[in-house]
């Protein structure tokens, strides 16, 4: 797989595709419709929009478009009959399969552009994926097509996170999980004891609140108690479904915290005082890192573990660089401020940070990197 050309897509300016805010207009595109790649991605784009429009101002100023479980889960819903309609649903099937994630990253892009409290994506769509992989295809298809919801039991600030426990004998689960998110309203969980892949559903487990660095996201303690369990996959193939999901899914994280790190410099873009231009350049690799990374998510490509450390590494240097930047008395969006830059913070922070992933991908490849890199 190779990368695109730069010069095809060259525009005059070094930070062409920022557009330029309008009073605290900050929801608007940051990637424009050319660079789709079907006319159901941009069909989706614009119907997200649409759902997330009514918020958007709320959004800007701090608040959260779901603000409770009931409309969390109606905007799920929503969001998973867009998703159908754009072709997600489909669970068979290699082309599908790549489809899938080139247009779930449309959809990260835009939850980048608000604050917005929306865990069931990246939950559900870990949890489908995983299910695909272990040809568990209906339970692939009412996680896809909506008609449920469900979560894989794993740290979300997996860098910060103890070792969970967990076991499974008798065809019981015991398991205590720290920090999970999209778990209210999950009707399955799903868990990897040793090495086997275990379903079943949420009666026996007693959730606590637990906090977060990514204030946006509500994550929960899961406490487990001889939940009946389902053997869905056990030793390689288990281990490798657990693994190809958990990889796409930091792909479309870092497709989401790319966007988020554009909006902050769409905010910046025309603050007095402010070296937007080295922000703008972050951002950029950041955002062209993200797409590589998903393509080759797509693809299968062998090489997508270095492809998605890479982005993760860039977009959070992003996020520091944006929420450094981004203070209420340097913009004229100041009540708009706030909100963005704690995401960004958070964000980075709750994914590890850039020495964090620096180190993981000198663990990926060959040739070492120095991990002196400041924040």
């Amino acid at each position: 797989m190779s990368m695109p050309d730069e010069a095809a897509t060259a525009n005059p300016g070094p930070h062409h595709w920022l557009p330029q805010p309008t009073g605290h207009d900050v929801t608007q595109a940051l990637i424009g419709k050319d660079a789709l790649d079907t006319a159901a991605q941009q069909e989706l784009r614009a119907a997200v929009r649409s759902l997330l429009g009514p918020h958007g101002a709320e959004s800007s100023l701090g608040g959260s478009v779901a603000s409770n479980r009931e409309s969390r889960e109606a905007l799920w819903g929503a969001l998973s009959a867009l998703l159908m309609r754009a072709g997600v649903g489909s669970v068979r099937g290699g082309h599908h399969s790549q489809c899938r994630w080139t247009t779930l990253s449309v959809v990260a892009q835009e939850l980048g552009r608000v604050v917005v409290d929306l865990p069931f994506l990246t939950s559900a769509i870990t949890a489908a994926a995983i299910a695909e992989r272990v040809a568990a295809y209906d339970l692939a298809a009412s996680l896809t097509q909506g008609r449920s919801t469900a979560v894989f039991l794993t740290p979300y600030e997996q860098p910060f996170q103890a070792t969970s426990a967990r076991s499974f004998h008798d065809g019981r689960v015991w398991a205590r999980v720290r920090g999970v998110a999209g778990v209210a309203g999950a009707q399955t969980m799903l868990i990897l004891c040793d090495d086997k892949l275990i379903g079943f559903e949420p009666q026996w487990s007693e959730l606590t609140a637990a906090p977060c660095l990514d204030s946006t996201r509500t994550l929960v303690d899961v406490d487990v108690q001889g939940a009946h369990g389902t053997i869905l996959a056990e030793g390689d193939r288990a281990a490798y479904a657990v693994r190809a999901a958990a990889e796409a899914t930091s792909a479309m994280l870092a497709v989401e915290q790319a966007s988020l790190a554009a909006t902050c410099a769409v905010m910046l873009g025309t603050t007095p005082g402010v070296d937007a231009d080295q922000l703008g350049t972050t951002v950029d690799k950041a955002i062209w890192s993200a797409n590589y990374a998903v393509q080759c998510t797509a693809e299968d490509d062998p090489h997508a573990s270095v492809a998605v450390a890479t982005a993760r590494m860039l977009c959070s240097t992003a996020s520091f660089r944006a929420a450094r930047l981004l203070t209420p008395d340097r913009t004229s969006a100041a009540h708009a401020v706030d909100a963005f830059a704690q995401r960004s913070r958070g964000s980075a922070m709750a994914f590890g940070g850039p020495q964090w992933h620096r180190r993981r991908l000198a663990q990926l490849t060959t040739s070492p990197l120095s991990v002196a890199h400041s924040r």
